[in-house]
């Protein structure tokens, strides 16, 4: 069983740089801001490069599974990436969230609330799958989209998505985010 705490995961800082391409994560490693970064790109055979380098960086990793390649979605792929050293696994397919435990990864849910139902199907699957850490996108959704999904799940809440410049990182965490996950590296 996975002991990694949100607290581990996110670090001091209330930022995590996604890194969408090399050059982005060469720049997220030397974030000040950040002590995790959301890897959007990768495969099985450059994967265990970045997690070593991050590492020596003191970074933590969460993958964002739907956009890896070459990475099986089922035990075998999983048990790979906690081998590597991953940390965290986000997706937003939340029938692989017990797959993704029990690889003893930490599990994150990512949801697009784009109308009420997409909100209410979210709120329920958050529910029961018992996630602890989700993905609110965009993070710009009004405030009580996420008071609506504190006060119905026990999950931590991320915002990520046109989480663009310094005042919409505020906002984001005026809103009860945890942690807010950005591609603009100034707000690393």
């Amino acid at each position: 069983m996975n002991t990694f705490s949100t607290e581990k995961l996110l670090g001091t800082h209330k930022v995590i740089a996604a890194a969408q391409n090399l050059h982005t994560f060469h720049q997220a490693l030397r974030a000040q801001n950040s002590d995790c970064i959301l890897l959007k790109f990768g495969d099985l055979q450059t994967l265990p490069l970045y997690v070593k380098e991050a590492h020596s960086h003191g970074k933590s990793i969460m993958v964002y599974l739907d956009s890896l390649n070459g990475i099986a979605r089922d035990s075998s792929g999983m048990a790979y990436l906690a081998s590597l050293g991953i940390e965290a696994a986000a997706t937003t397919k939340p029938q692989l969230l017990g797959v993704i435990r029990r690889a003893g990864l930490f599990a994150v849910q990512s949801m697009f609330v784009i109308d009420s139902t997409a909100l209410a199907l979210g709120i329920a699957s958050l529910q029961k799958h018992k996630v602890e850490l989700a993905i609110v996108m965009p993070g710009c959704v009004p405030i009580e989209v996420f008071s609506e999904i504190r006060e119905q799940t026990h999950a931590k809440l991320l915002a990520g998505g046109l989480v663009r410049n310094d005042r919409d990182m505020r906002n984001a965490l005026a809103k009860g985010a945890e942690a807010v996950i950005t591609g603009s590296a100034e707000l690393w």
